[in-house]
């Protein structure tokens, strides 16, 4: 068949004449975006076990499409994946008829489940040709404990003024990861607790959720993702479990009412602003020259200029934390162990620069465009290597940090 594969990825499927029924080799590990979209002839598709991720748009507009089946191993659905095919089409129609037959209740009968995937949520529109509706009802959506993998999206923004208001969802114990988007301006969910198995909460996961105020984050939890959290104005209190290892930028950010971030050890990749906006970051800034969470330094408390001497006591400093500062002199003491991404980008006014021995980490982009570095002093640290006027990770990509001007 026609299938284009690249290191386990399928990235195209070129059409073959008289091909209705595609079986997608063993060996893929993932189906790239817009891999199948436009292909009108295709009427089934067999994805085998070891699939991970189907991509944004994969089938979109395969118009014949009917059958497809989601293997257990699936941890992403991407948005639109099925878009414009008669597999969505009569997977709605399943649906409202499921709710005639009385096999699901009214809440349930707009949302489209394939296999263990959770593909799409709407909610019934009261006045509507649907009878029993809920009307501005408070109600808590269950998803079905069979359910792995829940697409992006698939909650997005479903609320109107004609439907009722998800205030709480239950979510099955199976689940994975929280995917892209996935609640993103569910305008009335209040609460919501992540199972135990997830490891990953997707960038805007829970975006501009106005109303939530409260979250269960659970132990094995690794990465909360870019916004997951922002906007989440009624939010107080967080307590961040021991499992995370990065907090990605405006992961909390706007969340105007949280003040409690509760971490019990240093986080080894955190941004500037991951908590940008808070009540958190608003009374440290009151109190201390640097916004630190333990021993994490976030950001400074002011603009800084001059020479600038990180305190004693820090072990990681944020990605962006002092990004484009007007900084001429920086050193960086004993004890700090990792540089997050772009943490001094853009400070071209630097001219010398101190780093301790105990660096092992040096995230990307951490010193990029700082182009009038001419004095490097390095404490004796076997993780970096200055050869030439050049500073590297001594591993085996050797990525180049720094270039001094002579």
């Amino acid at each position: 068949m026609g299938f284009e594969i690249k290191n386990g990825v399928l990235t195209k499927y070129k059409d073959e004449v008289g091909v209705t029924d595609i079986v997608i080799p063993a060996g893929v590990v993932s189906i790239d975006e817009n891999a199948f979209s436009n292909r009108w002839g295709i009427k089934s598709i067999t994805i085998p076990e070891g699939v991970k991720e189907i991509g944004k748009w994969a089938f979109r507009n395969c118009k014949k499409l009917t059958q497809i089946n989601i293997p257990k191993s699936i941890e992403r659905i991407g948005p639109d994946a099925f878009y414009g095919t008669k597999l969505i089409e009569n997977l709605r129609k399943q649906a409202y008829q499921d709710y005639l037959d009385n096999k699901v209740d009214v809440l349930y009968c707009r949302t489209i489940i394939i296999d263990s995937a959770l593909i799409e949520v709407k909610l019934p529109m009261y006045g509507s040709t649907i009878g029993n509706v809920y009307k501005r009802e408070e109600v808590v959506f269950k998803v079905p404990e069979y359910i792995t993998c829940i697409a992006d999206n698939a909650f997005y923004d479903m609320e109107r003024r004609e439907t009722p208001k998800v205030v709480s969802i239950e979510l099955p114990k199976g689940l994975k990861r929280i995917g892209y988007s996935s609640f993103n301006k569910c305008k009335s969910l209040t609460h919501i607790d992540i199972p135990e198995g997830v490891t990953s909460i997707s960038d805007c996961a829970f975006f501009g959720c106005e109303k939530l105020e409260s979250i269960d984050l659970p132990q094995g939890l690794e990465v909360i993702g870019e916004a997951a959290f922002s906007g989440c104005a009624k939010l107080r209190s967080v307590d961040i479990p021991d499992s995370v290892v990065r907090i990605d930028s405006s992961a909390f950010s706007g969340c105007k009412m949280l003040k409690n971030v509760n971490i019990n050890r240093d986080i080894p990749f955190v941004f500037a602003d991951s908590f940008a906006g808070t009540k958190l970051i608003e009374n440290i800034k009151k109190k201390s020259d640097f916004v630190m969470l333990g021993k994490t330094l976030l950001c400074s408390s002011q603009p800084v200029t001059g020479d600038l001497v990180i305190p004693e006591g820090v072990t990681v400093i944020a990605g962006r934390s002092f990004l484009g500062a007007n900084i001429t002199s920086l050193t960086i003491p004993e004890g700090v162990t990792t540089i997050c991404d772009q943490a001094f980008q853009d400070c071209e006014k630097i001219t010398d620069l101190k780093l301790p021995s105990t660096l092992r980490k040096i995230g990307t982009s951490v010193f990029l465009r700082c182009n009038n570095v001419s004095k490097l002093v390095i404490a004796d640290n076997p993780y970096l290597e200055l050869k030439d006027d050049q500073l590297y990770k001594k591993d085996s990509r050797r990525v180049k940090i720094l270039t001094l001007k002579k």
